[in-house]
């Protein structure tokens, strides 16, 4: 394979990655108004981080990065990504605001994202 190719394919494994980062943001940012945030986040790439990844950037600037950056991996499974920004999102707002989000309606403790038989709850 030569070189050109392989850069191909490793650009589309990129893409391929980021669009499934940035719709499993679109599902976890459903929630977001609940907590007062208004606007869209959206997925940023970090290409000045060791290694590259990503972060979440909410509308007002202000980068929701509880843990470090997203590693690439973290975007080669859909359920991965979802849990993984679910709960990225969840610990920053926490670490900003002392307050669990979001929190459960019948027993308002704090709710967490985790993967069970290979879905995202």
């Amino acid at each position: 394979m030569s070189d050109t190719m392989a850069e191909h394919e490793a650009k589309a494994g990129q893409l391929e990655r980021l669009e499934t980062l940035r719709a499993a943001l679109r599902i976890v940012a459903r929630d977001l108004p609940t907590r007062g945030i208004e606007g869209e986040p959206e997925i940023e790439v970090l290409e000045d981080w060791f290694p590259v990844g990503a972060g979440v950037r909410l509308a007002d600037g202000r980068r929701l990065n509880w843990g470090g950056h997203i590693l690439p991996g973290v975007g080669d499974d859909p359920t991965m990504a979802l849990t993984y920004l679910a709960i990225m999102i969840q610990e920053s707002l926490l670490e900003w605001t002392w307050r669990v989000w979001p929190a459960c309606p019948r027993h308002g403790l704090g709710v967490h994202g985790s993967e069970r038989e290979g879905s995202a709850v």
